[in-house]
């Protein structure tokens, strides 16, 4: 017999939706579509893609109902998208942060079940519902944690002694366990599937859970499968970046048969202890607080210790300060990081971690402790780094004389007053507010550096060449301004 129609608040009821458009009186046929739209960044924390393309695709196949979810953010429905709701006149149902699209098509499942008459047919059993997920599909995690959802039970993957995944994370040991399943692929033993709950299984369950067996067991493989490229990713990076190019040639050959590093534009990091280098186990020792921090932040990032660094290969996008941020957190002493410019192949590696040692070693020049210094804004310090120390110490001697030396006590209060002048473009006037001092005081303190080092201001050809000491100064003797 055909299922009555069920109300649209009934679907509401239990669930964290909001009826955004649509009549309170329309009612959810059988035969009625209902489409459910997962609002997510495309990275964790990340900014959320346009709503109106999936909405509007929606719409095209007039849906009965449209049920939008963000799952972990509460955010009001944006204008566009309730306007096109309405003018199609479909129902917009809006989730809140804690709705999970299972628990709608559960809560659907469940509501044409209630509306039955007598003599209609059952709910789909919970056995029916396990082998959708045949179709549906997931990671390993997520397979075991959606058995465990519609079994109400335990689920767990173990090979040998070693929980492989489980959902929930922390067994209750008053659980009895109900299946022992052995799981095979290609003739091998990869784990075994367990289930542990109050009440035996039925039949349809256990069944249900043997023809899922050959799906759990090719998720333990490709899980293994990843994790082992998971850790080949560090020894490859190194070996790119290594001098050795023969090594080099041959992991590049590798990390594209493997897919080792995800196809997207990323940029090298350079972290390293601000005060002194450690050795390669205290390096070691301090990569492996930063994993998960690191991976928080990007979860396909790749972390490496090369040469007294620890480098990080994460997706362009990623917020380099907030990232440095919470890797300060981990760590008991002061970090100097530099980070490359944006690189989309790994031959481009190599060079992209040269430009982030250079920017990390150039920022503990000037002094930036648990800052990023980014390669691209360097500008011409970057060059100025390339020249033999002893000739940039010459230049900063010839050109600044006392001012660069701690000899004359208001050496530093001085080169503070051209730092000033060279960013106000020599304007004495907004200088002198920079510096929180009267004009005339700015005047009698330019008046005493040009007696010292001579006329300046005022011949463009001589104010860049105190600038450029200044810059040197900064690489080799003072802290940044």
């Amino acid at each position: 017999m055909p299922v009555r129609p069920v109300p649209l608040g009934a679907l509401v009821l239990g669930l964290d939706l909001e009826q955004v458009t649509g009549r309170g009186d329309l009612r959810i046929e059988p035969h009625d579509t209902v489409t459910v739209v997962e609002w997510r960044p495309e990275r964790r924390d990340g900014p959320l893609p346009d709503l109106v393309r999936p909405v509007a695709a929606a719409l095209a196949d007039e849906p009965a109902v449209v049920v939008v979810l963000c799952p972990g953010r509460r955010v009001n429905p944006p204008e566009a998208v309730v306007a096109a709701a309405a003018r199609q006149d479909v129902p917009l149902l809006w989730g809140g942060p804690d709705v999970q699209s299972d628990a709608v098509r559960a809560r659907l499942a469940g509501l044409r079940g209630e509306g039955e008459s007598e003599g209609a047919a059952e709910p789909a059993p919970a056995h029916a519902r396990l082998l959708e997920t045949l179709v549906d599909g997931a990671d390993l995690p997520g397979l075991v944690a959606r058995i465990a959802g519609l079994l109400g039970a335990h689920v767990s993957v173990v090979d040998g002694r070693r929980v492989v995944a489980a959902e929930p994370p922390e067994p209750d040991p008053t659980l009895p366990e109900v299946l022992a399943l052995p799981l095979e692929h290609a003739r091998r033993h990869v784990g075994t599937l367990r289930i542990a709950r109050d009440e035996p299984l039925d039949p349809g369950e256990a069944a249900a859970l043997t023809a899922l067996g050959h799906v759990v067991a090719l998720a333990v493989r490709v899980h293994a499968v990843d994790a082992v490229e998971d850790a080949l990713a560090p020894d490859l990076l190194t070996a790119i970046l290594g001098d050795d190019l023969v090594a080099r040639e041959a992991a590049l050959r590798r990390s594209r048969r493997l897919q080792a590093f995800p196809q997207r534009s990323a940029v090298v990091v350079a972290v390293e202890p601000f005060d002194a280098p450690l050795s390669r186990a205290g390096m070691t020792r301090l990569a492996r607080q930063f994993e998960l921090a690191v991976h928080a932040e990007d979860d396909r990032a790749v972390m490496a210790v090369h040469e007294g660094s620890i480098v990080l290969l994460v997706g362009a996008d990623v917020i380099m300060a907030r990232l440095l941020r919470t890797m300060r957190r981990r760590a008991a002493l002061p970090l100097v990081a530099g980070t490359s410019g944006a690189v989309d192949d790994s031959r481009s590696f190599p060079g992209a971690y040269r430009q982030a040692q250079r920017a990390a070693t150039i920022g503990r020049r000037l002094g930036r402790a648990n800052q990023v210094t980014d390669y691209d804004q360097l500008g011409v310090l970057r060059l100025l780094y390339q020249l033999p120390e002893h000739e940039r110490r010459a230049f900063v001697q010839e050109t600044l004389g006392p001012l660069a030396t701690a000899e004359l006590p208001d050496a530093a209060m001085l080169r503070s007053v051209i730092h000033a002048l060279r960013a106000t473009h020599g304007n004495i006037s907004e200088s002198a507010r920079r510096l929180f001092i009267h004009p005339n005081t700015l005047r009698q303190r330019v008046h005493r550096i040009e007696t010292l080092i001579g006329p300046f201001l005022a011949d463009p050809d001589r104010r860049l060449t105190v600038f450029v000491a200044l810059d040197l100064h900064l690489l080799d003797d003072g802290t940044e301004r």
